[in-house]
């Protein structure tokens, strides 16, 4: 089997340990099989993911690094890093790269952990904060699951009172 056979088959398999929320299967598998993972960045995206998903923010940015010194064009490997620094609460290393991301490509995600970013370090940028809070709003009220997942990932979301004065 060819290398790049290899690496579908395990990022193939990697990716359905972790729609199960597998994450430390996930990892373990990836890891076993490092001498195909640690050339591509999608199997480099998986490992650090996981380990985003375990909360171990260290292993996150190591793994999540790598990938995007190995795909620098690629807004999802940006993507994935700004997250990490987020939760690392280095607003300004994440604004810096989700910016990249949005700039490689427009991402909701992206936006609005740049807002959260903004918002953080106290930073005024009306479009960002009211972003932010809606989408904070629309999943506190029961609108929807994916942004109640974004929002858990962050900081704390933005009061009305915050948006109000950043809004001004």
């Amino acid at each position: 089997m060819s290398e790049m056979d290899r690496k579908v088959e395990l990022l193939k398999l990697a990716q359905s340990i972790m729609r199960e929320e597998h994450w430390s299967e996930a990892i373990r598998l990836l890891k076993e099989n490092s001498s195909v993972a640690g050339k591509h960045w999608e199997l480099l995206w998986n490992v650090g993911w996981c380990y985003f998903k375990l909360e171990r923010m260290d292993e996150a940015r190591k793994y999540l690094r790598r990938a995007t010194r190995l795909a620098p064009e690629n807004h999802v490997c940006k993507y994935g890093l700004g997250q990490v620094y987020l939760k690392q609460k280095q607003y300004k290393k994440a604004e810096s790269i989700l910016s990249e991301a949005l700039q490689i490509k427009e991402s909701h995600s992206a936006r609005i952990g740049l807002a959260f970013a903004y918002l953080a370090q106290g930073r005024k940028r009306r479009d960002l904060v009211c972003t932010a809070f809606l989408v904070f709003q629309t999943w506190r009220l029961g609108y929807s699951y994916g942004y109640g997942l974004l929002c858990e990932s962050w900081v704390k979301a933005p009061t009305q009172s915050q948006v109000r004065k950043f809004s001004a």
